[in-house]
């Protein structure tokens, strides 16, 4: 008998300047860029629920149920690159999530569903503009008024 070996499958790891081993060259890439001149990242304006500034680089993560904004897009990176740069540990490797939103406005990091339990969407959302939030205020105001006339000639009787 005679047993012969054959390379069935050749993974490729694309190895960052500081040693760093990332799966995709897009990854190590992001990484070398952000590792090198982490501006992009440090520029960002995160708050927290009582609208308090946030710095993610002392936190070492980006919090669930906290607000970004972005006043441009941005370009978009991969989460675990995000996540090791503000973590600073190159062993991070639990779930949270990281990815960023890319397009200007107001976010909200909403992690409800995975809180309660529950399976759906869960991370950034835009946020509406103020005008919105207005005209949806404007709006319940004309419902509880009207309400509060049919519930009125209900118990008048009319």
């Amino acid at each position: 008998m005679k047993e012969i070996k054959v390379p069935i499958e050749y993974a490729t790891t694309y190895v960052a300047n500081d040693g760093m081993e990332w799966s995709t060259k897009q990854q190590c890439e992001q990484y070398e860029k952000l590792l090198h001149n982490p501006t992009i990242l440090k520029s960002l304006r995160f708050y927290n629920q009582d609208g308090n500034p946030i710095n993610i680089f002392e936190l070492k993560r980006i919090p669930a149920f906290s607000y970004l904004v972005l006043t441009q897009d941005i370009e978009m990176y991969d989460r675990k690159v995000v996540k090791i740069i503000i973590s600073g540990n190159k062993s991070n490797d639990d779930l949270e999530s990281y990815d960023l939103p890319t397009s200007a406005g107001v976010w909200y990091n909403d992690w409800t569903n995975a809180y309660s339990g529950e399976y759906g969407f869960n991370g950034w959302v835009h946020e509406w503009s103020i005008e919105t939030y207005q005209q949806k205020i404007k709006e319940m105001q004309n419902k509880v008024l009207l309400l509060s006339k049919i519930l009125k000639n209900e118990k008048d009787g009319k």
